[in-house]
């Protein structure tokens, strides 16, 4: 059964069932409860007005570590630079994080700050030409329609290497694209690799 402290529907939904004179052992089965948490229900609700909810006590937890400008100044600096690790944060700021451990830093840059670490995208290194006439290829042929490009062949090739490429995590907000500049990392080919090679089109099917 789970342990954790009733919400606020359920709390409503056993006071509902208790009331219907159900027994506390089929109350708590059905709402996935133990039978412990139904009666300390009960007994709480015993000196409240009908229909009135026991609220939840407000925790007794740590206080936390950091004030608001703190977070703000770590939050800045890991979208300054999405590389930045928690142990690195840490030692830049040895006054402020002091008293604060590492894995506490990876807590609040994940659930509080929204900035789980990613792992970063792989994307060819493009330069200003190369996106220059990307961007003209697509201007050119932008209104062609489906029977146009049934007699283009497209192919491509898929490149294998013996030695695996180098990962990096970043710190990336949830509402930011995977593929933005800021959180990828840069690749080039890499000469000692095998290639394989396909192509395709729309008249013509299928070839290797």
């Amino acid at each position: 059964m789970r342990v954790a402290k009733l919400k606020i529907e359920e709390k409503s939904r056993a006071l509902t069932l208790i009331e219907q004179g159900m027994p506390i052992i089929n109350i708590a089965q059905e709402i996935g409860v133990s039978r412990q948490a139904i009666f300390r229900l009960k007994k709480a609700a015993t000196d409240l007005s009908p229909g009135a909810i026991p609220q939840q006590k407000p925790g007794c937890g740590r206080k936390k570590a950091t004030t608001p400008r703190t977070d703000k100044l770590l939050k800045h600096d890991v979208l300054k630079n999405p590389s930045t690790t928690a142990a690195a944060l840490k030692k830049k700021y040895p006054l402020l994080l002091r008293n604060v451990a590492v894995r506490t830093v990876q807590h609040w840059l994940q659930k509080d700050l929204g900035l789980p670490a990613r792992r970063a995208a792989k994307k060819p290194l493009l330069t200003a030409v190369m996106k220059k006439k990307r961007i003209a290829f697509c201007n050119k042929y932008k209104h062609w329609t489906p029977e146009d490009w049934k007699k283009v062949m497209f192919s491509d090739e898929s490149t294998f290497r013996l030695v695996r490429g180098v990962s990096q995590v970043v710190r990336r907000p949830k509402n930011v694209s995977r593929y933005d500049p800021k959180f990828t990392i840069k690749t080039t080919k890499h000469p000692e690799s095998v290639m394989v090679w396909g192509a395709f089109s729309g008249i013509q099917g299928r070839a290797w």
